[in-house]
């Protein structure tokens, strides 16, 4: 119907027919009310006008609905009210509590029929804006050069724009739900199936690129994003995704990596032809400037030309400081060959002794290489340095070492020989004697042959005394425990100085290799303490649990020498070999041996592990101010 007039002139009309509406509505009812009177009578006489007041207030509004519910009220009053035709009441209270009412119940639905009246508007206005929307959403969507799609939380697929039916050919039943793999490449759809089903099942987004068959059969690569929309509550309520045809850029990139390896092999053969040796050895040197080995390049003229960062954390010097000077001069080499002899060779290996820039001396394992241009003639040289003062030391240590067992051990056999040359091969020479005198005289041989069985006695108690002390059977028959109090008491009984003993209460056995080192520990531990200390009281205490065993051994003489227990523990030089030996014992079981000394005197703990493979023990702990403490290497 086409409407004349301004939007102004439209809402009067609108609001006037309203009204018009409204009392039309209360005339009706009072007419039909009066019409009604022969067969209901005059008693009620509100019957009509309450569908009138609901119409108004549904249909009409608020001010049309007041209308009627007044036209009502006076109509009542003057027509069927007694008396009839008359504005006066023959009863005032009951009629005029009548009359109120009926009012209040107007009113009460006058103000229903509004909030009804309203929550309609609200809704049409609603429902108009979201179907507004998705037009515009449509519109936009059909607008867009990519492949729109929309799909339920289940990975059904309910919308495609119209450039997806466009490209594909396919109508809207056919790609519906799970129609669109027809439009993917056989080869590659299990593929994208398995990615899908587990975007959906995990609830993340979907990001793969593959190609699309176009409506004319001709595959094309596109770039498939979908992402998921979340309720309230976090879970998926619908997937949205396009499709980006990437299919130039994907030729055009191709086409790009076969360009950039036609121009590299290209510039790659150009270089190999054009750049000399040094230059090449140059530039790999720089490649390596984060080595630890110093490497440096030296000019014809012997000059420092390249010095890399290993260099400068090796020597002290940084590349401003080398460049142009002679590392001769600088780092004051000394050769193990002449020098003219290094410079004849394409290529030499040695040791050279360098002085780095604090007074340091260092000792280097060197390489060089000759570098030498297109007619053969020396432009250079590369030398790499690797320090190996560390590694020189340990040999040499390790040489001063085994001398030093070499040493002790001649010493120890023959303390040993001559222990049964003084001790026993006395008595035996006197038991002979003896036996040859009984052989020569007839003389009662019982006092004798007396003599003799007590020689023999204290022979065999020497033998026996001296192999508990080389290895006591306690060890292997009762255990770690029994034969530490044995030997304690024995050492105690021989030196006099008193042992106090702290052992676990568990009688269970440790693996043997453990209770050996333990016991030699121990052994090794009293007899330096013995030797050196001057003590009157050691303290000795053993803890074991399921996983490790701690053993530490506390005498009260006058300490270790600083310089001499570093030397011992650096470097295995300055003392016998009890330190050594338990320091070696220990190193094979995965353990670690600590000691601290001064003044006050001497704590000596050890602790291995009892499961569990053995690893490295920690590297060297410089001692503290008061007290000497060094973790073994």
């Amino acid at each position: 119907m086409v409407r004349f007039g301004t939007p102004a002139q439209i809402q009067d009309r609108t609001v006037a027919a309203r009204y018009s509406f409204a009392v039309l509505a209360g005339v009706f009812a009072l007419a039909l009310r009066n019409l009604l009177t022969p067969w209901i009578g005059t008693q009620n006489p509100y019957h009509t006008l309450w569908a009138a007041v609901v119409f108004s207030a549904w249909y009409c509004g608020v001010g049309p609905a007041i209308v009627t519910t007044g036209i009502g009220l006076a109509g009542v009053w003057y027509w069927f009210l007694s008396p009839s035709h008359s504005f006066s009441m023959s009863d005032p209270r009951t009629q005029a509590a009548g009359m109120v009412s009926f009012a209040l119940l107007s009113g009460f639905i006058i103000a229903l029929g509004e909030t009804n009246r309203r929550s309609q508007v609200r809704k049409r206005l609603a429902e108009d804006a979201v179907v507004e929307k998705e037009s515009e959403f449509h519109l936009l969507a059909d607008s867009i050069p990519e492949l729109c799609w929309m799909a339920r939380e289940d990975g059904h697929f309910t919308w495609y724009n119209r450039r997806w039916y466009d490209y594909t050919g396919t109508t809207a039943q056919q790609a519906e739900g799970w129609g669109w793999q027809s439009v993917h490449d056989p080869k590659m759809l299990p593929s994208v199936l398995d990615r899908w089903k587990a975007s959906l099942a995990n609830g993340q987004a979907f990001e793969m690129e593959f190609p699309l068959r176009r409506a004319d059969g001709v595959f094309r690569w596109f770039l498939t994003r979908i992402k998921p929309f979340h309720a309230s509550d976090g879970k998926v309520v619908r997937w949205f995704g396009t499709s980006t045809d990437i299919d130039e850029q994907r030729q055009l990139q191709q086409s790009l990596v076969g360009a950039r390896e036609q121009l590299e092999l290209r510039v790659g053969e150009r270089t190999a032809e054009l750049e000399k040796k040094a230059t090449e050895l140059l530039q790999k040197a720089i490649l390596l400037d984060l080595a630890n080995d110093a490497i440096f390049v030296r000019d014809a003229d012997d000059k420092i030309s390249y010095w890399n960062e290993g260099a400068e954390r090796l020597y002290g010097w940084r590349a401003s400081d080398a460049v142009g000077h002679s590392t001769h001069e600088m780092l004051h080499t000394e050769f193990p060959v002449p020098l003219e002899y290094i410079f004849s060779r394409d290529n030499w290996e040695g040791e050279l002794r360098h002085t780095k820039r604090d007074g340091n001396q260092i000792v280097v394992a060197s390489r060089w290489t000759t570098l030498r241009d297109r007619t053969g003639k020396a432009t250079g040289w590369l030398e790499l340095n690797t320090d190996i003062t560390g590694r020189k030391r340990a040999e040499l240590a390790a040489r001063q070492l085994a001398s030093r067992l070499l040493t002790l051990q001649d010493d120890e056999r023959r303390r040993i020989a001559r222990d049964l040359h003084d001790g026993m091969g006395q008595n035996l020479v006197a038991v002979k004697m003896n036996l040859d005198y009984l052989s020569k005289t007839g003389g009662p041989p019982g006092a004798i042959a007396t003599e003799c069985s007590d020689i023999v006695d204290g022979c065999l108690t020497e033998i026996r005394t001296m192999s508990h002390l080389l290895h006591p059977p306690l060890l292997d028959e009762a255990g770690l425990r029994s034969a530490i109090r044995w030997y304690v008491d024995g050492f105690g009984e021989r030196s006099g100085i008193e042992v106090k003993l702290d052992l676990p209460s568990t009688p269970g056995r440790l693996p043997e290799r453990v209770e050996t080192t333990v016991f030699r520990i121990v052994q090794e531990a009293l007899i330096n303490v013995h030797r050196h200390s001057g003590c009157s009281v050691v303290s000795i205490s053993l803890d074991v649990n399921a996983e490790n065993l701690q053993l530490e051994v506390r005498d009260n003489g006058k300490g270790i020498p600083r310089d001499r227990l570093q030397g011992v523990l650096e470097f295995g030089i300055g003392t016998g070999v009890g330190l050594a030996g338990m320091r070696e014992r220990i190193r094979e079981l995965g353990g670690t041996l600590n000691i601290e000394s001064d003044q006050s005197g001497t704590l000596l703990r050890a602790a291995i592990p009892i499961i569990g493979t053995p690893g490295q023990a920690p590297p060297l702990i410089q001692p503290t101010r008061k007290t000497q403490q060094f973790d073994l290497p």
